[in-house]
């Protein structure tokens, strides 16, 4: 499904004002359904489209998957330049169109930028949010006048986690310069431990129940702080103290 939208506000003292006024224009009663918009560091989007703003909007799919509101998709990323414009993408039509745009006519400098902006805003409309990545290495292959990028990202083999993502880009040259010609993208993710009910049960009577449901959130790490919150938000104090221990726990280990 192509999911991609252009609409024009006026500027907000923030590029993540401007967004959220977007959104409830756009979705009007269902904007408080939305989940929050996060800010995306991505120094990449920087040197090919100096002035925008990356926003990530996902819908929750731990420990139940939350439907999205269309033409939103489960995982969303929303740009957002200084004369508030603001570009949602969340599908493969939607990237080829954005990157066509955006990658118009650049020095040769830059494809290998351009190559490493396409990964990750793949990696961030196909994971699940719990997945972590190793950088890969491009390769670059003459088609002719062309040239092909190809950056393949595999998985920290983290609580079972593996896989790959890859982007493939092909640029032909506009005099000095460069523009893309296709881009592609392929990838196999296969989940490792992933949030169920695991923080409910860390004060079980049960002492080899609660360690299990330790040893899970202590794999998932940082990656499941998102479903700790959560949990916290609707538990009692006593149940809220404990996930604050375990929090503590993943923030000490990680400390190392």
């Amino acid at each position: 499904m192509l999911a991609f939208a252009f609409s024009t506000l006026l500027l907000g003292p923030t590029s993540q004002d401007t967004l959220n006024a977007w959104l409830k224009g756009q979705f009007k009663d269902q904007a408080a359904m939305l989940p929050l918009a996060a800010p995306l560091n991505c120094p990449e989007l920087k040197t090919i489209q100096p002035g925008v703003e990356a926003f990530r909007l996902n819908f929750q799919k731990y420990p139940m998957q939350r439907q999205p509101v269309p033409p939103l998709g489960q995982n969303n990323i929303m740009l957002v330049n200084k004369a508030g414009k603001v570009a949602m993408l969340n599908g493969l039509d939607a990237m080829r169109y954005w990157l066509g745009k955006a990658v118009q006519n650049i020095p040769s400098s830059r494809l290998p930028v351009a190559t490493k902006l396409a990964l990750q805003f793949t990696q961030e409309l196909v994971t699940d949010g719990m997945f972590a990545f190793s950088p890969g290495e491009i390769k670059v292959k003459a088609e002719g006048n062309k040239k092909r990028f190809t950056l393949r990202s595999p998985v920290k083999p983290k609580g079972g986690d593996s896989g790959w993502v890859e982007v493939s880009l092909v640029f032909e040259p506009v005099g000095k310069n460069w523009k893309l010609y296709t881009f592609d993208r392929g990838h196999l993710l296969t989940p490792g431990v992933r949030p169920i009910c695991q923080a409910t049960k860390l004060l079980d009577p049960d002492p080899i129940v609660r360690r299990m449901a330790e040893q899970d959130i202590l794999i998932m790490g940082r990656a499941c702080k998102p479903y700790l919150d959560w949990i916290r938000a609707q538990s009692k104090p006593e149940l809220q103290k404990a996930i604050d221990a375990i929090w503590q726990r993943i923030l000490e280990r990680d400390r190392g």
